[in-house]
């Protein structure tokens, strides 16, 4: 509201205007777009600023469609775009969403309008901006700006949440206190002293939160300085949190170090609605029984897809391939109906089940439905797993214009506007399972042998072992507590470099998944970081 797009171009496809296209923020970003006018005149400007100038703060979020376009920061004279312009910063942008921010407290003109206008260059440029943000400057501001860490933890485990804090303010602080809270109840409390915070800089504390009973909480974080004349910032946006019993068992099938990306499958998002199916193998799930309770599934994002509707339904299957049709709906069992948002970067999206799901021991089937949205939206992939060139694990379909039915997803081939294809691949896909019963795995027999600059373990392939935990010590009958070195199936050896070490005992254990919040792993890290994105979307067909 308020805000002006002002053209003046010799092409009618030049435009200031909402998209849909690349938001930080869902639904829209402002799009500013040349076309084929070399020379064209695109602003957009902001309503009045109805304080001094030099007391403003902006910050926005850009990108261009390709790296290295420019736009230009200022202020204008009026709010129509016929006034002057008068530059303050050129930006060459990235291909990524990358917030700026400026402090106005030099300035000394007269302008009331924060005004950004294209910079050209070429033709057929299009740059997105998006989260606009115009505060006043104060001495003293701290602001929360952002809160991560795990969105399910385990009972009696201590899990560390990063909360950043930014100096938005004028002067230099040195003293002030960071909360975590559940509402009015504070989880955890962490005081800064002797900070030197400069202003415009920011700060990570790390805050640790040891919960005691189940549930799901509504986390926030808190910064807490005396004289602080903005409380609007002090706080972060909530972030639901599914505290788990500490008996949790977290089967994961694929490896995180071997993946591929995908943006077809377990939703796509480059299509208004979406399904997939897919197949996991008894050996893959690590147990004989269990109560699946959520879903993780890793995500790699140059956007954020805010609250997006996601439908989960599971069933016990013999089945093994999914190559020649969808499975028959019969058993299948509805256990989510969630809303998710995947934030930019690579993360974990945890899904809890609003009813959990009996395992029995079997291959497991899952279902995936991302229901019709307004728009397709683009930036988003997932983490994949490759199997051998005949395991069709995966199926997915997709459509702008049919509205898929989870429950019979068999649409006629000849069907134009809805694609149907398979994988030989599955999502990395880690579950949350409650009264387990893992499968049983027999002690690996290691033998040692020397290299030129160590030792080398090595053992056999112990049955439905997915990974080895190598401990070592300087006496045989104690291994004290400290993170093993992890070695996952396929591989069967490990070296080790001791130069420089007179004698260590050594202790291989098999394992087929991770029993509790100390030795869950934490997978984003784990994360293969260079993956072949094995999905290039087309959309040329529309």
């Amino acid at each position: 509201m308020g805000w002006t797009g002002y053209i003046n171009s010799t092409s009618t496809s030049a435009y200031v205007r909402t998209t849909t296209t690349y938001p930080v923020s869902s639904p829209n970003s402002v799009y500013l777009t040349n076309s084929s006018d070399t020379a064209a005149d695109l602003r957009l400007i902001s309503p009045q600023v109805m304080i001094p100038m030099n007391q403003v703060r902006l910050s926005f979020s850009a990108r261009g469609s390709s790296a290295d376009y420019t736009l230009l920061v200022g202020t204008s004279s009026t709010a129509d775009g016929t006034g002057i312009f008068t530059q303050f910063a050129s930006i060459t942008l990235t291909s990524t969403h990358t917030v700026y921010s400026y402090k106005l407290n030099n300035y000394s003109g007269t302008d009331q309008y924060i005004c950004f206008k294209h910079g050209l260059g070429g033709t057929y440029r299009s740059i997105y901006i998006d989260n606009i943000q115009v505060e006043q400057l104060f001495d003293n501001d701290l602001a929360v700006t952002k809160l991560t860490g795990s969105s399910s933890i385990v009972v009696g485990n201590p899990s560390s949440y990063s909360v950043q804090v930014q100096n938005k303010g004028l002067l230099t602080q040195n003293n002030y206190e960071v909360q975590l809270l559940a509402g009015e109840t504070i989880l955890s409390t962490y005081t800064v002293t002797g900070a030197n915070l400069a202003s415009d800089s920011t700060a990570v504390h790390q805050l640790t939160w040891n919960p005691s009973s189940t549930g799901t909480y509504s986390i926030y974080a808190k910064v807490i300085l005396v004289g602080d004349a903005q409380h609007l910032n002090d706080i972060s946006a909530n972030m639901t949190v599914v505290v788990l019993p500490e008996d949790t068992y977290f089967p994961i099938a694929g490896d995180p170090q071997t993946t591929t990306t995908t943006g077809s499958y377990p939703v796509y998002f480059w299509y208004k609605n979406s399904i997939s199916e897919t197949i996991y193998s008894d050996q893959e799930m690590q147990m004989t029984a269990g109560t699946i309770v959520g879903i993780y599934y890793y995500s790699t994002s140059t956007v954020v897809q805010q609250d997006k509707p996601i439908k989960i339904w599971m069933k016990n299957t013999t089945e093994s391939s999914v190559q020649n049709a969808f499975l028959d709906f019969t058993d299948y069992i509805q256990v989510a109906d969630a809303v998710i948002t995947v934030p930019i970067g690579r993360t974990e999206i945890f899904i809890p089940f609003n009813t959990p799901f009996a395992y029995t021991g079997n291959n497991l089937a899952v279902r995936v439905n991302r229901p019709m949205d307004t728009s397709y939206l683009s930036g988003t992939s997932f983490y994949t797993q490759t199997l051998g060139t005949t395991d069709y694990r995966t199926r997915y379909m997709y459509s702008d214009t049919v509205t898929l039915d989870p429950q019979d997803p068999n649409y006629s081939s000849t069907l134009s506007s809805v694609y149907t294809y398979t994988a030989t691949a599955f999502p990395l896909t880690m579950f949350a399972v409650t009264s387990a019963i893992p499968v049983e795995v027999s002690t690996p027999v290691v033998s040692i042998t020397s290299t030129a600059s160590g030792v080398q373990l090595s053992w056999e392939q112990v049955t439905n072992a997915q990974a080895y935990r190598i401990y070592m010590s300087d006496d045989p009958y104690n291994f004290p507590e400290q993170t093993p070195v992890v070695v996952r199936e396929p591989n069967h050896s490990y070296t080790f470099n001791t130069s420089g070490i007179n004698k260590k005992f050594f202790k291989v254990i098999a394992v087929s998944s991770y029993r509790n919040s100390n030795l869950k792993p934490n997978v984003v890290d784990m994360l293969n970081t260079n993956p072949v994105n094995t999905d290039i979307p087309d959309r040329s067909k529309k």
